[in-house]
């Protein structure tokens, strides 16, 4: 199937009625264009017309994930949001009730609900029947975060299901302002370096990561050529920090952060998320600091990256309003 047919199809068949909807998406699949109807379900999503579909309609609880989750990574976000899209494509409300091991609930930590409920059905949440999957198809690829395309697709899906507690929109607000001041209003160049854990155990199946001298010299060319004022820097590897302040000075800036790389190359650790800060509540602020790395990283002007799950996140939040984005694409592990 052609690019624009299929865009003209999968649009099509996601602006219909519910039922021609779920009859045109099944049409697909049996076809054997599985990747189809899953745009169309993204364009629905993204459109608001799926959360519509679901109003008022049958309650049911997310209980588990793909993973026993004990903290807030990209992973879970995606692994949430692709469950919630599976319950709006029924025409059903999802509530999100993973908890950790000490009784969190993990996505309350963070996020307001994505749908709404009233007092009573609240009163009731605890009895909603659990979802019997795991996972939604709406799980995002890593080539999905290269692509313009499902960048845009998938950016919909986050506008509609990811929606901060208020204290938690402060603090992000707050960390960009700080950021932006430091820049003088100017226009930002985001970058994402990925170390620790990641390049040591090299994941089977994940993209590599680059070296850090070409993603120094790509952002330094991005740098000289798009006129930017300063370049923010994500990263939980100090040795990144130190780098780029030695190739670009001032013009580095970061948000309040832990660095992680001391501890796990000191403390026999062999995954970053088995350290842990002497600090209170510690998780949630590893959580909130990631967060805000992200959500600065998603209003820069501009983005060069290693493709991890941090950068896929942040190219979804920006939602296609990237002056440039660069993704290094390297294969996997």
């Amino acid at each position: 199937m052609k690019a624009g047919i299929q865009e003209a199809i999968t649009g099509g068949i996601a602006r219909m009625p519910y039922g021609a909807y779920r009859r045109g998406r099944e049409a697909l699949i049996r076809a054997g264009k599985a990747p189809a109807a899953q745009t169309a379900d993204l364009k629905r999503i993204g459109s608001g017309r799926a959360e519509r579909d679901a109003r008022g309609g049958a309650i049911t609880a997310i209980r588990e994930g793909l993973y026993e989750y004990e903290y807030f990574n990209v992973c879970f976000l995606n692994n949430v949001i692709s469950l919630c899209a599976l319950a709006a494509g029924r025409r059903e409300r999802a509530y999100v009730a993973i908890r950790t091991s000490g009784g969190e609930n993990l996505w309350e930590e963070f996020f307001e609900q994505p749908f709404a409920f009233s007092e009573e059905e609240m009163a009731r949440i605890g009895e909603a029947p659990g979802m019997a999957e795991k996972v939604g198809p709406a799980f995002p690829q890593w080539q999905d975060a290269i692509d313009p395309r499902t960048r845009r697709l998938y950016g919909g899906m986050y506008r509609r299901m990811i929606r901060y507690r208020p204290e938690v929109q402060a603090y992000l607000d707050e960390e960009l302002a700080a950021v932006r001041a430091e820049a003088q209003g100017g226009k930002m160049l985001g970058v994402l370096c990925r170390g620790t854990d990641y390049t040591a155990t090299r994941p089977k199946g994940h993209p590599r990561q680059p070296e850090a001298e070409a993603i120094l010299a790509r952002a330094e060319e991005a740098y000289r050529n798009g006129q930017y004022a300063g370049i923010y820097l994500a990263t939980e590897d100090s040795r990144y920090d130190t780098a780029f302040r030695e190739r670009f000075g001032d013009k580095i800036h970061v948000n309040r952060r832990e660095y992680y790389d001391r501890a796990y190359r000191e403390g026999g650790i062999r995954m970053i998320r088995d350290v842990h800060f002497d600090r209170e509540r510690d998780d949630y602020r590893k959580g909130i600091e990631y967060l805000s790395s992200l959500h600065i990283l998603s209003r820069c002007e501009g983005l060069i990256a290693g493709n991890c799950g941090g950068s896929q996140a942040a190219a979804f939040l920006n939602g296609g309003k990237y002056e440039e984005c660069y993704f290094f694409d390297l294969g996997v592990y």
